[in-house]
């Protein structure tokens, strides 16, 4: 548990991936704290058809600040690949120059809660 008057600094994934590890730090308001070493220990998953992106800093949104909002959220944004398309649906269409790449079961397991999964890779 933390200090009465200490505040939360969160660290989650967005579309895309996945985050891992200590992902919430209370931290003290009365002081500038520097997060970027605890977030740059973050294990950053992405999925596929994404790559590995940024935290969702700005100008007004750092992590070295005085955090004083009760809660703080930094969320890691991963950006989608530009090299490997997922068949979502009939119309989804294979990009000339791209190989298809089709994983199926045997009909015994599932492959992300599929029997076939169909990706184009570049």
């Amino acid at each position: 548990d933390a200090l009465e008057n200490y505040v939360k600094v969160i660290f989650k994934a967005g579309t895309g991936g996945s985050v891992s590890g200590d992902l919430v730090y209370y931290v003290s308001p009365d002081v500038e704290v520097d997060m970027t070493k605890s977030a740059g220990k973050v294990a950053k998953t992405p999925d596929v058809g994404y790559i590995i992106g940024d935290w969702d800093t700005s100008e007004t949104k750092k992590l070295k600040a005085r955090f004083t909002d009760p809660e703080t959220e930094f969320v890691f944004n991963f950006d989608k690949s530009k090299d490997i398309v997922e068949k979502t649906d009939k119309n989804t269409k294979k990009p000339d120059g791209y190989v298809q790449v089709t994983f199926k079961t045997d009909g015994n397991g599932k492959v992300n809660e599929k029997d076939i999964k169909t990706y184009s890779r570049n």
